[in-house]
């Protein structure tokens, strides 16, 4: 149920910008979306492959669970802060060279869609953490206060072009990672 939820969070923005703004504002959206996505797995596949069996291997064990998220996450910080910034600095370059110049309308949700990087770094680990300790509802929870807040702010969204809609999306994540944090606190102490 918590996949078919991520699946829906990350579809839903786009029903609502192809209904109020057209398909090729979806397709820029889109190349946007992908972008983050590629310099997110880029960067925290690598580690998040160590992240896994760590947690699974310390399932059980808190304090150990605790020890290795916080130097996971400082690890994936100091490698993602970078590349994000440098990213928002290329993107104007970057992303016509790649896609073409018509799609130069990617850049500003690209860049804005950039601010997701922090929320992504400290919850890329919840399903290995809550899965660790037992607590899969937890991420079930998360996963489903995120998509009502993305329904609802990228309905009031997505009237106002993707630079609003990229940053509706980057505000849901805000919005969502105290919840997020407290229920990671809560279940693994």
């Amino acid at each position: 149920i918590t996949q078919l939820l991520w699946l829906l969070l990350v579809r839903t923005t786009d029903i609502f910008i192809a209904r109020t703004l057209g398909s090729a504002s979806l397709g820029a959206y889109r190349i946007a979306f992908r972008m983050f996505e590629l310099l997110g797995q880029l960067v925290m596949q690598p580690i998040a492959a160590v992240g896994i069996t760590t947690f699974s291997r310390l399932r059980g064990d808190r304090i150990a669970v605790e020890n290795a998220y916080a130097r996971i996450a400082g690890i994936l910080a100091l490698a993602m802060f970078p590349i994000m910034a440098g990213f928002a600095v290329v993107a104007p370059e970057l992303i016509p060279m790649l896609f073409g110049k018509q799609w130069a309308v990617s850049v500003l949700p690209a860049q804005v869609l950039m601010g997701l990087m922090v929320p992504y770094l400290l919850s890329y680990f919840d399903a290995p953490i809550f899965g660790s300790v037992g607590r899969p509802i937890s991420l079930m929870k998360i996963a489903v206060l995120q998509v009502v807040l993305t329904i609802l702010l990228a309905w009031l969204a997505a009237p106002y072009g993707l630079a609003i809609v990229a940053a509706s999306y980057v505000l849901r994540s805000l919005l969502t990672l105290p919840y997020q944090q407290y229920l990671m606190w809560r279940d693994t102490g």
